[in-house]
């Protein structure tokens, strides 16, 4: 079963999202575009699949980057 992870922010969109590992330096996966005003349309909160290779780590570092340019990050375990 692939591992999910949700994510639910405010700011202005589009929103970027990163999936990290722990590890410093992070290394740093781009996961998606979230642009509620674009086809498809997508909605928050957002789940999507952790793809491989970092689908085998249990804690994550989500980091979302917004139209205006701010950084924000959250730790989740799975």
């Amino acid at each position: 079963m692939p591992t999910t992870v949700t994510v639910d922010f405010t700011g202005v969109s589009p929103f970027y999202v990163y999936l990290c590992d722990t590890s410093l330096p992070q290394t740093c996966v781009y996961m998606c575009e979230i642009d509620p005003t674009a086809p498809p349309f997508p909605t928050l909160p957002y789940t999507f699949n952790v793809p491989p290779p970092v689908d085998s780590l249990t804690t994550y570092v989500v980091k979302i980057i917004d139209g205006n340019g701010c950084i924000k990050t959250q730790t989740v375990t799975v």
